[in-house]
């Protein structure tokens, strides 16, 4: 109990003086009037329930902004990346079937950022589970290798499969776009899941 009670003093101090008073003679009742969340928390240790679900809440959470960070790095790396530096040559090593590609007005940028998350998602769920990857240079190394590996087993299929690369060159030019653009989001997530 008199971790209980070190538990609530905390919660006290962040939370203003006075904020919640337990009292419990033979019931448990919480005053509670400036910030009712500082009550939910000290029911949560009170209540074995609930303070099972409270435990994964901030897990939960830094594992949300790793995904947010990551997605939006990736987005905006692809982007320069792949339209950017590599957008004109890749037209022009690729088969360009008429009306296969979406024009600008077409594409859905909602869509495209929901892939970002998807694989920044995929990033963060390996690293969640690897304490050593909690800086960014570890997390851009990890994510360069998974990005390579990656985009080999996606366009050797491609290229054996279909006639969509001309040759190998947009290949290799492909794989090395993956580890730089892979690795920084590696690198944004270890780095984020370090701080939290």
């Amino acid at each position: 109990m008199g971790s209980r009670f070190k538990t609530m003093r905390n919660f006290r101090r962040f939370g203003g003086e006075g904020v919640c008073a337990i009292v419990f003679p033979k019931t448990l009742s919480f005053n509670c009037r400036t910030n009712p969340l500082t009550g939910l928390l000290a029911y949560g240790i009170f209540n074995p329930r609930f303070s099972k679900y409270l435990n994964h809440f901030m897990p939960i959470t830094n594992f949300l902004l790793a995904v947010l960070a990551g997605a939006i790095t990736y987005f905006l790396a692809g982007w320069l990346v792949f339209e950017g530096l590599l957008g004109d040559y890749m037209q022009a090593n690729t088969t360009q079937i008429e009306g296969f590609k979406k024009n600008e007005a077409e594409s859905s940028m909602v869509l495209i950022f929901v892939s970002c998350a998807a694989y920044a998602m995929l990033m963060t769920l390996v690293f969640q589970y690897a304490p050593s990857m909690r800086t960014f240079k570890a997390g851009f190394v990890m994510g360069a290798m998974i990005g390579v590996l990656i985009a080999i087993m996606t366009n050797t299929y491609w290229y054996a499969t279909s006639h969509f690369f001309n040759d190998f060159r947009p290949i290799l030019a492909d794989v090395v776009a993956a580890s730089f653009t892979v690795g920084i989001m590696g690198g944004v997530v270890a780095w984020v899941l370090g701080r939290c």
